[in-house]
Protein backbone atom coordinates (compact mmCIF):
# COMPACT_ATOMS: atom_id res chain seq x y z
CA UNK A 1 0.00 0.00 0.00
CA UNK A 2 1.80 3.20 -1.22
CA UNK A 3 0.26 6.91 -1.67
CA UNK A 4 -3.04 7.03 -0.40
CA UNK A 5 -4.97 9.17 1.68
CA UNK A 6 -7.23 7.09 3.83
CA UNK A 7 -9.68 9.34 6.61
CA UNK A 8 -12.96 8.97 7.61
CA UNK A 9 -13.64 5.84 8.34
CA UNK A 10 -14.28 3.46 11.52
CA UNK A 11 -10.81 2.01 11.33
CA UNK A 12 -8.13 3.54 8.59
CA UNK A 13 -6.28 0.62 8.41
CA UNK A 14 -7.22 -3.09 9.41
CA UNK A 15 -4.64 -5.37 8.92
CA UNK A 16 -5.93 -9.56 10.06
CA UNK A 17 -5.81 -12.95 9.71
CA UNK A 18 -2.09 -13.68 8.79
CA UNK A 19 -2.43 -11.04 5.76
CA UNK A 20 1.20 -9.33 5.17
CA UNK A 21 1.38 -5.51 4.82
CA UNK A 22 3.79 -2.92 3.85
CA UNK A 23 2.64 0.10 4.21
CA UNK A 24 4.49 3.18 2.71
CA UNK A 25 4.25 7.18 2.46
CA UNK A 26 0.42 7.10 3.25
CA UNK A 27 -1.80 9.33 4.55
CA UNK A 28 -4.15 8.21 7.47
CA UNK A 29 -6.10 10.54 9.64
CA UNK A 30 -9.09 11.64 11.34
CA UNK A 31 -10.50 7.58 11.04
CA UNK A 32 -12.63 7.13 14.26
CA UNK A 33 -11.04 4.10 15.43
CA UNK A 34 -7.14 3.96 15.33
CA UNK A 35 -4.97 4.95 11.65
CA UNK A 36 -3.76 1.42 11.39
CA UNK A 37 -4.53 -1.78 13.31
CA UNK A 38 -2.58 -5.20 13.12
CA UNK A 39 -4.44 -8.06 14.81
CA UNK A 40 -4.09 -12.05 14.95
CA UNK A 41 -1.62 -14.60 15.16
CA UNK A 42 0.87 -14.39 12.27
CA UNK A 43 -0.35 -11.63 10.86
CA UNK A 44 2.76 -9.18 9.59
CA UNK A 45 3.10 -5.56 8.82
CA UNK A 46 6.27 -3.41 7.62
CA UNK A 47 4.93 0.32 8.11
CA UNK A 48 7.34 3.13 7.01
CA UNK A 49 7.11 6.67 6.42
CA UNK A 50 3.44 7.30 6.79
CA UNK A 51 1.74 10.24 8.58
CA UNK A 52 -0.95 8.92 10.88
CA UNK A 53 -2.63 12.00 12.32
CA UNK A 54 -5.60 13.10 14.22
CA UNK A 55 -7.16 9.25 14.57
CA UNK A 56 -9.96 8.71 17.43
CA UNK A 57 -7.91 5.78 19.33
CA UNK A 58 -4.22 5.99 18.69
CA UNK A 59 -2.09 5.91 15.53
CA UNK A 60 -1.25 2.77 14.98
CA UNK A 61 -1.96 -0.44 17.39
CA UNK A 62 -0.37 -4.12 17.28
CA UNK A 63 -2.28 -7.00 18.79
CA UNK A 64 -1.63 -10.37 20.41
CA UNK A 65 0.16 -12.83 18.09
CA UNK A 66 0.78 -9.81 15.54
CA UNK A 67 4.37 -9.17 14.09
CA UNK A 68 5.00 -4.95 13.25
CA UNK A 69 8.14 -3.31 12.16
CA UNK A 70 7.39 0.56 12.55
CA UNK A 71 9.82 3.14 11.40
CA UNK A 72 10.29 6.40 10.64
CA UNK A 73 6.24 7.45 10.79
CA UNK A 74 4.84 11.07 11.54
CA UNK A 75 1.98 10.15 14.35
CA UNK A 76 0.86 13.19 15.59
CA UNK A 77 -2.02 14.50 17.65
CA UNK A 78 -4.14 11.11 18.07
CA UNK A 79 -6.04 10.56 20.91
CA UNK A 80 -4.63 8.12 22.99
CA UNK A 81 -1.23 7.85 21.59
CA UNK A 82 1.16 7.17 18.81
CA UNK A 83 1.82 3.42 19.38
CA UNK A 84 0.01 0.70 21.28
CA UNK A 85 1.30 -3.09 21.27
CA UNK A 86 -0.31 -5.67 23.52
CA UNK A 87 2.34 -7.47 26.25
CA UNK A 88 2.00 -10.49 23.48
CA UNK A 89 2.76 -9.39 20.40
CA UNK A 90 5.51 -10.75 18.73
CA UNK A 91 8.84 -9.80 19.71
CA UNK A 92 9.67 -9.48 16.06
CA UNK A 93 7.78 -5.63 17.18
CA UNK A 94 10.38 -2.77 16.26
CA UNK A 95 10.07 0.73 16.47
CA UNK A 96 12.04 3.48 15.72
CA UNK A 97 12.66 7.02 14.42
CA UNK A 98 8.67 8.03 14.83
CA UNK A 99 7.56 11.25 15.42
CA UNK A 100 4.79 12.12 17.54
CA UNK A 101 5.46 16.08 18.04
CA UNK A 102 4.41 19.07 15.97
CA UNK A 103 7.35 19.11 13.98
CA UNK A 104 7.09 18.38 10.30
CA UNK A 105 8.50 15.59 9.04
CA UNK A 106 10.49 13.91 5.94
CA UNK A 107 7.25 12.21 5.43
CA UNK A 108 4.74 15.32 5.66
CA UNK A 109 7.05 16.55 2.62
CA UNK A 110 7.04 13.78 0.12
CA UNK A 111 3.10 13.79 0.83
CA UNK A 112 3.10 17.13 -0.33
CA UNK A 113 5.67 17.06 -3.11
CA UNK A 114 4.19 13.44 -4.42
CA UNK A 115 0.87 15.32 -4.50
CA UNK A 116 2.14 18.38 -6.99
CA UNK A 117 3.96 16.09 -9.29
CA UNK A 118 0.36 14.06 -9.44
CA UNK A 119 -1.42 17.57 -10.02
CA UNK A 120 1.24 18.67 -12.79
CA UNK A 121 0.49 15.32 -14.44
Amino acid sequence: MRGCDVHDCSNGVYVYNKAVLTMEENYVHSNMDTGLSVHDQDTKASISRNYLQRNGWGGIRVFTGAECDIIDNDLQENTSGAIAVDRHSKKSVTKSFNYDSPVPTPTKKLLKERNAEDQEA
